[in-house]
Protein backbone atom coordinates (compact mmCIF):
# COMPACT_ATOMS: atom_id res chain seq x y z
CA UNK A 1 0.00 0.00 0.00
CA UNK A 2 2.99 2.46 -0.14
CA UNK A 3 2.49 3.15 -3.94
CA UNK A 4 -1.08 2.04 -4.01
CA UNK A 5 -0.24 0.09 -6.78
CA UNK A 6 1.72 2.19 -8.81
CA UNK A 7 4.94 0.49 -8.23
CA UNK A 8 6.12 4.24 -7.70
CA UNK A 9 7.69 5.73 -4.53
CA UNK A 10 5.04 7.55 -2.30
CA UNK A 11 2.05 6.08 -4.76
CA UNK A 12 3.06 8.62 -7.68
CA UNK A 13 2.79 8.05 -11.56
CA UNK A 14 5.68 5.90 -13.44
CA UNK A 15 6.85 8.59 -16.33
CA UNK A 16 6.52 7.58 -20.52
CA UNK A 17 9.35 5.94 -21.81
CA UNK A 18 11.40 8.27 -23.54
CA UNK A 19 12.73 5.63 -26.02
CA UNK A 20 9.66 4.59 -27.55
CA UNK A 21 7.81 7.40 -26.44
CA UNK A 22 5.03 5.14 -24.55
CA UNK A 23 3.99 2.72 -27.20
CA UNK A 24 6.05 -0.41 -25.56
CA UNK A 25 7.88 -0.94 -29.55
CA UNK A 26 10.89 0.18 -31.10
CA UNK A 27 10.52 0.16 -34.74
CA UNK A 28 13.42 -0.10 -37.31
CA UNK A 29 13.67 0.18 -41.22
CA UNK A 30 16.71 -1.34 -42.88
CA UNK A 31 17.49 -0.62 -46.18
CA UNK A 32 18.58 -3.78 -48.54
CA UNK A 33 18.87 -4.44 -52.35
CA UNK A 34 15.13 -5.15 -52.25
CA UNK A 35 13.87 -2.27 -50.79
CA UNK A 36 12.86 -1.37 -47.20
CA UNK A 37 12.44 -3.64 -43.76
CA UNK A 38 10.58 -2.86 -41.04
CA UNK A 39 11.27 -4.63 -37.74
CA UNK A 40 9.01 -3.93 -34.44
CA UNK A 41 10.71 -5.16 -31.31
CA UNK A 42 9.71 -4.78 -27.46
CA UNK A 43 11.61 -1.55 -26.45
CA UNK A 44 14.50 -2.35 -24.05
CA UNK A 45 14.55 0.46 -21.93
CA UNK A 46 10.60 -0.07 -20.26
CA UNK A 47 10.65 -3.76 -21.82
CA UNK A 48 7.72 -3.23 -23.41
CA UNK A 49 5.82 -1.50 -21.03
CA UNK A 50 5.87 2.04 -22.25
CA UNK A 51 6.33 3.44 -19.34
CA UNK A 52 9.39 3.38 -16.83
CA UNK A 53 9.53 4.02 -12.68
CA UNK A 54 12.47 6.37 -11.53
CA UNK A 55 11.83 6.04 -8.20
CA UNK A 56 10.66 2.34 -7.28
CA UNK A 57 8.88 1.83 -4.36
CA UNK A 58 10.95 0.04 -1.70
CA UNK A 59 8.10 -2.14 -0.58
CA UNK A 60 7.23 -3.80 -3.67
CA UNK A 61 10.67 -3.37 -5.95
CA UNK A 62 8.55 -1.11 -8.38
CA UNK A 63 5.99 -4.22 -9.54
CA UNK A 64 3.18 -2.96 -7.67
CA UNK A 65 1.86 -5.55 -5.97
CA UNK A 66 3.09 -7.54 -2.88
CA UNK A 67 2.82 -11.13 -1.83
CA UNK A 68 2.09 -11.64 2.16
CA UNK A 69 -0.80 -13.48 4.35
CA UNK A 70 -3.68 -12.54 5.87
CA UNK A 71 -7.09 -14.54 7.38
CA UNK A 72 -10.18 -13.46 5.24
CA UNK A 73 -13.48 -15.07 5.07
CA UNK A 74 -14.60 -15.93 1.41
CA UNK A 75 -17.88 -17.40 0.65
CA UNK A 76 -16.86 -20.19 -1.88
CA UNK A 77 -20.02 -20.93 -4.04
CA UNK A 78 -20.97 -24.35 -4.98
CA UNK A 79 -19.29 -25.98 -7.95
CA UNK A 80 -15.60 -24.88 -6.82
CA UNK A 81 -13.51 -27.76 -7.38
CA UNK A 82 -10.15 -28.18 -4.86
CA UNK A 83 -6.89 -25.51 -6.15
CA UNK A 84 -9.45 -23.64 -8.05
CA UNK A 85 -8.66 -19.63 -7.79
CA UNK A 86 -11.65 -17.46 -6.63
CA UNK A 87 -10.60 -13.30 -6.84
CA UNK A 88 -11.54 -11.31 -4.14
CA UNK A 89 -12.32 -7.62 -5.02
CA UNK A 90 -9.37 -5.70 -3.56
CA UNK A 91 -7.75 -8.66 -2.29
CA UNK A 92 -6.63 -10.02 -5.94
CA UNK A 93 -6.13 -14.05 -6.19
CA UNK A 94 -6.88 -16.24 -3.50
Amino acid sequence: DACDGSGVEGGGTPSVCETCGGSGEVRRVQRSMLGQLMSVTPCPTCRGEGRVIEDKCRACAGTGTEEGEAEIEVQVPAGVSSGDYITVRGKGNV
